[in-house]
């Protein structure tokens, strides 16, 4: 069966009541588009937030479980750049960092002087990865998650973290 072949297949298929796909998809387009623009503006503010921070370029101070120091900038150093720069390695394993001992978003901007350590699958602390509303509670991402979780079918039941 061809692509054409698949997507008619599923444009047939009858779900919910009997509704089909595309009748059940077309219900539920104003909910998904609000949360697409709920999504844009998170995400607009954090940009705008970031941009901001890198004007004021207010230096912070990362410290590393093995008492090494890394520079940062406050509102723009992400625990995700701080592995990019110790290894890109590094960068591509870690899944999750604790700032000052919390469980802290890779992508969310740090905010003033700290201790970071970053985690893999292979540390304790990574193996207790939450899901991604739990760990991203904070960022645009864990916004996104949000409204995925909250649509039925949704990734509300998926054990993932969530990386953009």
């Amino acid at each position: 069966m061809g692509e054409n072949g698949v997507a008619a297949a599923v444009q047939g298929l009858s779900l919910e009541g009997g509704a089909t796909f595309q009748e059940i998809v077309n219900a539920k387009k104003p909910y998904y588009s609000k949360r697409v623009e709920l999504f844009e503006q998170y995400r607009a503010r954090d940009v705008a937030a970031v941009e901001e921070a890198k004007a004021a370029n207010v230096p912070i101070t990362v410290v590393l479980p093995d008492g090494a120091k890394k520079s940062g900038i406050k509102g723009v150093t992400t625990p995700l750049g701080v592995a990019n720069d110790i290894s890109k390695g590094l960068a591509k394993k870690v899944v999750v960092a604790k700032v000052d001992g919390d469980v802290w978003d890779l992508f969310r901007p740090l905010e003033g002087d700290c201790s970071l350590s970053l985690h893999n699958f292979d540390d304790p602390e990574g193996k207790e990865v939450r899901p991604a509303a739990a760990l991203a509670a904070h960022s645009a991402y864990g916004q996104l998650y949000l409204a995925a979780a909250a649509t039925p079918g949704g990734c509300g039941s998926s054990r993932v973290l969530l990386r953009v």
